[in-house]
C-alpha cells in the first residue's frame, strides 16, 4: 500500500488523540454475525531491524485504510509485544514509532509498506515488525597539519531512486565546531556522500590588478599565503565523480567520515564583462563551481571591479567553473564556462551564453478548465528543480532565463499527480519528456497532461501462494517514451495490491521480490521482467476498479 506522508501525519495525530480512550463496548444484543465480524486479531512483536532485540515502550498505530477515523494505538510490552483485538475483516495500516528509530510502516520500502489483512485466511497474529534505528554520519574536518578546521560547511547528499532512476540529492548541512567536529543526521539506511568547504584561516589574497589600468602588479605577499581549499568530498577527493560513497546499511550506525582539506595555490582571474551604458548599472560576475548539488559556494572567493568592464576575482582554486554575468542593459543572465589554470588568466565573459526561454502550452483533455494551482517546471538530470512557472487560465506558462542544457518537464498542483502523455517541440511530437534548451533561444513546447483516474487491483503469488512485500510495477507499452506513466505499489499480507491514478492505455503488470533497489523506470532494466508479466488494457468501457482475474506471478530480482 502507498505510504503517503499526509496519511501518516493524520494517522499519528489520530493515534495520539486516542491515548487513554477505551474501545466502544459491543451491545449485549449484538447478534452472532456481528460478533464474528469483529473477532479478528492483529498481534506481533516489534524488534530492531539491526539486531532483532525487542523494542519496549514503543507506540504501534493501527488504522483502517478505508477510514482514517478508525484508528487506535497501543504501547509495546517489555518483550516488544503488541496486540489489537475485536477487529472486523478488512485491511489495516500498521505503523510504529520509538525514539531513536525511523518511524515506519510494516515491511516498509519507502514510500510503500504492507497492509495487514484480516479475514483472508492469513496469519495476522504472529507478525515480526522490524523498525530501523536512526543512523548518523560524524567526523572531523582537518587541515594539512591534521589540525581541526572550525566553521567549515559540511553538506550531505543521498542517493535516491524513489522515482525509478538513481540520482543524488542534497539532504542537509552542518557547520564544524571549534574541534572541527560535525554531525549529520538522523538518517535512515542508504548511500550518502559528504562534502566540506572552508576558508584557509591564514590565507591572504592580494589584489594583483591595478585599479586604473587593470594590469598586473607585483604582489608583496608570500605566495605560500595566497592559497585556498577546493571543495573536498569524503575520500579526500576534489571532484564529485571520485567522491567515496558512504553505505549506511542496517541502521543504528555512527559512521566516521573524516575529511582532510589540502590548500592549493589560489588563482586570480581578470573577467571582462559588458560595459555599462548611460543610465545602466554595471554588469557584475559571479563565480560558481558545479558539485553534487550545484550550489557553487566557495568561501574566500572575492570579486571587485578594477576598471570599467573589468573585474578581478581572487581566491580561486584551480578547477572548472561557470561565470554568470547579469547584463543590466539586456536584463539577461549570461553564462561563460572557464577552466581556471593560470595566475592572472583573462576571461572574456562579454559574450557568454544567454539564458533561453521555454514557452509552454498545456492541454488537459480530462478537465474542463486549467486548475488554478497547476505549475510546470524543468528538472535537471539529478532531479533538482531548475525553473518553475505558474500555468495561467489560458493554459500557458513562460520560463525565462533558463540555462542551456537538457531538462525533463514536470507538472504538479492541487494535490494531484500529473503525467505527460504527449510532448511536442516546435510542432514536432517527440518521445519522452526531455526538452533541450539552446543558449539565448526560445523553445515552444506543447504538452498534454493527464492526472489519471483508473485503478487496477490484483494479487501477487508464487505459484499458488500469496506473496507479501513484493514490488508491483505497472509498465507502459513504450516505457522509454513514457516515464511518467509508470505506477507502483507493494503487495499486502494476502498478496493483494492496488495501482492508482492510471492514465488509460496499454500496460504490463509485473511483480518482483526484493526488487526495491532496482532502477525500475529504466526501460533497459525492466525489459527482462516484461516477458513474464501480465499485459492489460486500462480504460474503455469498464467502470470502477479493474480487477485482474489471474494472479501476477512474482519474479526474483
Amino acid at each position: 500500500m502507498p505510504g503517503d506522508r499526509r496519511y501518516r501525519r493524520v494517522a499519528y495525530l489520530l493515534a495520539f488523540a486516542l491515548i487513554g480512550a477505551s474501545l466502544p463496548v459491543e451491545s449485549q444484543n449484538s447478534n452472532n454475525a456481528a460478533t464474528a465480524a469483529a473477532s479478528y486479531r492483529i498481534a506481533g512483536t516489534l524488534v530492531s531491524a539491526s539486531d532483532g532485540h525487542p523494542l519496549s515502550h514503543a507506540r504501534v498505530i493501527l488504522a483502517n485504510v478505508k477510514d482514517l477515523r478508525d484508528s487506535k494505538s497501543v504501547i509495546t510490552e517489555e518483550d516488544g509485544g503488541f496486540s489489537f483485538t475485536g477487529l472486523a475483516a478488512g485491511k489495516y495500516s500498521l505503523q510504529a514509532m520509538r525514539r531513536g528509530f525511523v518511524p515506519g510502516g510494516f515491511d516498509q520500502h519507502i514510500p510503500f509498506w504492507t497492509a495487514i489483512v484480516t479475514g483472508a485466511g492469513v496469519d495476522t497474529e504472529h507478525l515480526l515488525f522490524r523498525l530501523t534505528p536512526l543512523s548518523y554520519i560524524v567526523g572531523q574536518v582537518l587541515d594539512e597539519n591534521s589540525d581541526p578546521v572550525r566553521a567549515a560547511t559540511v553538506r550531505l547528499y543521498r542517493e535516491d531512486d524513489s522515482d525509478g532512476f538513481r540520482r543524488i540529492v542534497p539532504t542537509r548541512g552542518a557547520t564544524t565546531n571549534d574541534l572541527g567536529v560535525y554531525e549529520l543526521g538522523p538518517d535512515s539506511p542508504g548511500t550518502y556522500f559528504v562534502s566540506a568547504t572552508a576558508e584557509v584561516w591564514y590565507a591572504v589574497h592580494p589584489q594583483q590588478a591595478d585599479v586604473n589600468t587593470s594590469r598586473e602588479t607585483t604582489s608583496q605577499v608570500d605566495p605560500s599565503l595566497d592559497v585556498a581549499y577546493p571543495i573536498t568530498y569524503y575520500g579526500d577527493e576534489t571532484t564529485a565523480d571520485e567522491a567515496t560513497p558512504i553505505q549506511l546499511k542496517e541502521g543504528g550506525e555512527r559512521f566516521r567520515a573524516d575529511i582532510h582539506l589540502a590548500p592549493v595555490p589560489a588563482l586570480h582571474l581578470l573577467v571582462h564583462v559588458p560595459t555599462a551604458g548611460p543610465n545602466v548599472g554595471p554588469a557584475f560576475p559571479q563565480l560558481r563551481q558545479s558539485g553534487l548539488d550545484n550550489s557553487g559556494y566557495l568561501p574566500g572567493v572575492q570579486e571587485r571591479p578594477v576598471s570599467p568592464g573589468v573585474w578581478e576575482i581572487t581566491g580561486v582554486p584551480e578547477g572548472n567553473y561557470t561565470i554568470d554575468v547579469f547584463d543590466q542593459a539586456t536584463k539577461e543572465m549570461h553564462a561563460t564556462k572557464v577552466s581556471a589554470t593560470a595566475q592572472g588568466q583573462d576571461v572574456d565573459a562579454t559574450g557568454g551564453d544567454a539564458g533561453g526561454a521555454v514557452n509552454i502550452s498545456v492541454q488537459l483533455p480530462e478537465e474542463k478548465s486549467i486548475p488554478s494551482a497547476l505549475q510546470v517546471g524543468l528538472l535537471v538530470p539529478r532531479g533538482m528543480l531548475k525553473s518553475v512557472a505558474q500555468v495561467d487560465a489560458k493554459g500557458v506558462a513562460h520560463l525565462q532565463q533558463v540555462p542551456s542544457g537538457t531538462y525533463q518537464l514536470a507538472a504538479w498542483g492541487g494535490g494531484k499527480r500529473y503525467s505527460v502523455t504527449e510532448l511536442s517541440l516546435g510542432g514536432q511530437t517527440v518521445a519522452g519528456q526531455n526538452i533541450h534548451v539552446e543558449a539565448g533561444a526560445a523553445v515552444a513546447v506543447s504538452v498534454t497532461l493527464a492526472s489519471g483516474s483508473e485503478t487496477v487491483e490484483g494479487v501477487v503469488k508464487d505459484g499458488t501462494k500469496p506473496i507479501s512485500g513484493a514490488m508491483v510495477v505497472l509498465v507502459p507499452q513504450k516505457p522509454e517514451n513514457h516515464p511518467d506513466l509508470f505506477r507502483r505499489d507493494q503487495s499486502d499480507l494476502d498478496g493483494t495490491f492496488t495501482l492508482r491514478s492510471i492514465v488509460p492505455g496499454k500496460y504490463t503488470v509485473i511483480a518482483i521480490e526484493n526488487g526495491w533497489e532496482l532502477e525500475w523506470s529504466r526501460a533497459e532494466v525492466i525489459a527482462s521482467y516484461l516477458a513474464h508479466g501480465q499485459k492489460i488494457i486500462v480504460g474503455g468501457q469498464q467502470r470502477g476498479a479493474m480487477k485482474l482475474a489471474d494472479p501476477i506471478q512474482a519474479q526474483e530480482k
